[in-house]
């Protein structure tokens, strides 16, 4: 089975998807959800890394924004030009406090919005860039707030997990407030303080180009550690960390076909092949 994404320049992103029941499940999920754009639903896609960089830029926007919402919900101390990896930490601990708040509608597209350049700003603000990524998700055409259902996960989907991520792979997007295991251990949180997937949408990420194999291994090595010493069983499959791989992108043109339509075009139709 096949997705295909068509932009309004005519590129293609033809995904080929795996075959394991819980892709099915997705895919029906996404099914369901096409049906409804563009009344119901629509589609959001956010790319990081690609194009101008001016994260630093769009993170301080819109801090000032959640302020004029609600003053003094950010700090003065985060009005400033540029982040380090530690004020995004905190930030996003703010963040996570403020989603769980029932704001009105005017507001809810900018507490959405933190969330993502906090994450967006996370390579520059480290001594390494990460590499372009890509989502996708369902939103709600008129806020653009995601309005897609979420659904429990079934006991074997957590053996599904896997901790590194490759070039050109479609992968269940996180889509909880908080952070996983392995954003917490990066923002030296504690295992507790994590909060692990338990429900799926009809949501992905991908890259085009993944960060080394080793440096990889050696994070997720960390991880584990980290979770062992916090007190949390790594054997137990419910405390899977990672995303899970769903499919891949056939690729037929080099990486500016791709980037170009990312970053200069919009999603035009969305077709399960």
């Amino acid at each position: 089975m096949r997705i295909r994404i068509t932009f309004k320049n005519g590129a293609k992103f033809d995904w080929h998807m795996y075959g394991n029941d819980f892709v099915h499940r997705w895919i029906q999920l996404m099914h369901d959800h096409i049906q409804g754009v563009p009344t119901k639903h629509n589609y959001e896609l956010t790319v990081a890394g690609l194009g101008p960089a001016d994260e630093f830029e769009k993170l301080l926007d819109i801090i000032n924004k959640v302020n004029k919402h609600c003053p003094n919900t950010i700090p003065d101390k985060f009005i400033k030009n540029t982040f380090t990896l530690q004020d995004l930490s905190d930030i996003h601990f703010i963040y996570e406090e403020i989603a769980q708040l029932d704001w009105p509608n005017n507001a809810k597209k900018d507490i959405d919005l933190l969330n993502d350049y906090i994450h967006q700003s996370e390579s520059r603000a480290g001594e390494k860039k990460d590499t372009p990524r890509v989502r996708f998700r369902i939103v709600n055409p008129e806020t653009g707030v995601p309005n897609a259902q979420k659904l429990d996960f079934q006991s074997n989907d957590y053996n599904l997990f896997d901790p590194i991520i490759k070039p050109n792979t479609m992968y269940l997007n996180y889509n909880a407030v908080g952070e996983d295991y392995i954003k917490t251990f990066k923002s030296n949180r504690q295992p507790s303080d994590a909060v692990p997937l338990r429900k799926y949408s009809p949501s992905f990420f991908f890259v085009l180009h993944s960060v080394d194999y080793d440096i990889q291994q050696r994070r997720i090595n960390q991880c584990r550690e980290w979770m062992q010493q916090g007190g949390v069983n790594i054997d137990d499959p419910m405390n899977s960390f990672g995303y899970i791989p769903m499919g891949e992108l056939f690729k037929t043109e080099n990486d500016n076909y791709y980037a170009d339509a990312l970053v200069n075009s919009e999603i035009d139709r969305v077709e399960i092949i």
